[in-house]
């Protein structure tokens, strides 16, 4: 029974119940039971019952994953939305009812008993016949998840987790012929860099989560412009900084400067993931495509693996986790290559498998339009390889990463690079249609 249901109930049974001491020996907040008592003398017996049965209805599914993606408004016209970010947290409510933080954490299903108050903001405004209340609480956890805590928590969301019922917009659309690309590659969460040291801003997982939300939200604004029929998502290219419990490179056993522990780097990096494919969702169906990167070809497979647990039941979500290091797509007329740490001496190699491998020749062969992306470098550089005129040749792009440069890169004046994600539109019957960068120098983190 929740905290608003015992108190209703107390008081159907006690109308004249010491609100006071009533908190005191049920571990309550005063405010928050002098609050919901407000509302229940104002309220007939026959409709405290009422609510007490929607609160029981209600319980249980209102926790963290059911509410993570949006605002939506409930029974009694109270939205609440929450912004986890796995450490620390920040949840809103708006309503008639909701008029504490112990009350707006409850709505919620956020524990007390795992989360400090930070901060706590309380507004209420007339709106004609009612008041309305606006609640506002900050939260960090009271101690921080090991890599074991991290994956039960993982394990006991995808039992909870809701699929959309809706379909995507261009489902039912007028046909487009576009295609749309969301290419974030070289986010390198979990790596650590101190603006003092650097002189280009400071990165810690918590900034490259809310630049990684930031480039994905501005770019699919873009492409949702021209209609996609479908969206694909590449993740790996070294999305993860480091995927072991030592922070050093998978290979050249490089001691990396690192941020948090790995249990929540792996929570992060599903959480960003997770809300990327909804986000995209939303507009047109999504392959989500796994590239491995060097920093992440182990964590990004099993990234991949549970994105695919997270959408097994939704057919507008597709997840490749072939552990290939390079792949290809056919759209229409376009050939897209994608690949990972393709030097520039090694652009010709490249350029010969994809067209001669026996699982990508056949996809070559029918394309007239071809292009190769790619990443690790952390720098935006194009060569064309094949015939002198436009049509017939193939493109290699390589993208901009989206992390600031660590020490290692400023020791090393590796400095040149500009940060941000990228973004693609193809078209199946002309080819490429459009870039966008989504640049994060002006974004205010340090």
């Amino acid at each position: 029974m929740t905290k608003t249901e015992k108190i209703l109930r107390a008081y159907l049974e006690n109308p004249k119940m010491n609100k006071a001491q009533f908190a005191r020996e049920n571990n309550m907040n005063r405010t928050f039971v002098t609050d919901t008592l407000r509302t229940a003398k104002i309220s007939s017996g026959e409709e405290i019952e009422r609510m007490i049965n929607e609160l029981a209805k209600k319980r249980g599914a209102t926790g963290i994953v059911d509410r993570m993606f949006g605002a939506d408004p409930d029974i009694d016209g109270t939205v609440a939305s929450i912004e986890d970010n796995i450490d620390t947290m920040n949840i809103k409510t708006d309503g008639k009812n909701i008029r504490s933080a112990d009350g707006a954490m409850e709505y919620c299903g956020v524990n007390p008993d795992e989360w400090d108050i930070t901060k706590k903001i309380v507004n209420f405004w007339d709106m004609g016949k009612h008041r309305n209340w606006q609640v506002k609480v900050w939260l960090k956890r009271r101690s921080e998840l090991t890599a074991e805590a991290a994956i039960g928590r993982l394990i006991d969301r995808i039992g909870k987790f809701k699929y959309s019922k809706f379909k995507p917009a261009m489902v039912s659309k007028r046909k487009s012929g576009n295609l749309g690309l969301l290419a974030n590659f070289d986010a390198h969460l979990g790596k650590l860099a101190w603006d003092i040291e650097t002189g280009q801003g400071d990165y810690d997982i918590d900034i490259a989560v809310g630049e990684f939300d930031h480039v994905t939200d501005t770019n699919l604004n873009r492409i949702a412009l021209f209609n996609p029929e479908k969206i694909i998502i590449i993740i790996g290219e070294d999305m993860l900084h480091y995927e072991n419990l030592e922070g050093v490179t998978p290979k050249g056993r490089n001691i990396l400067d690192t941020d948090g522990r790995l249990g929540k780097l792996q929570d992060a990096a599903i959480d960003a993931i997770v809300r990327t494919v909804y986000k995209a969702r939303a507009l047109a169906p999504v392959e989500v495509i796994l590239v491995q990167g060097n920093h992440d070809e182990t964590s990004s497979l099993w990234l991949s693996k549970v994105i695919r647990a997270y959408f097994k039941d939704d057919k507008f979500v597709d997840v490749d986790c072939q552990p290939r290091l390079r792949k290809a797509r056919l759209w229409g007329k376009v050939f897209l290559g994608f690949g990972h740490k393709i030097m520039p001496t090694k652009i010709p190699a490249a350029h010969a498998e994809f067209s001669t491998s026996k699982d990508t020749k056949d996809l070559w062969g029918k394309a007239e339009y071809r292009e190769v992306l790619f990443g690790d470098q952390h720098k935006k550089m194009q060569w064309k390889v094949g015939s002198l005129i436009t049509h017939g040749a193939t493109i290699f792009r390589q993208l901009t990463a989206l992390s600031k440069i660590d020490y290692w890169h400023y020791e090393n004046l590796f400095t040149d690079a500009v940060p941000g994600g990228e973004a693609f539109v193809y078209n199946k019957d002309t080819g490429f249609v459009a870039n966008f960068i989504e640049w994060t120098y002006h974004l205010k983190n340090k």
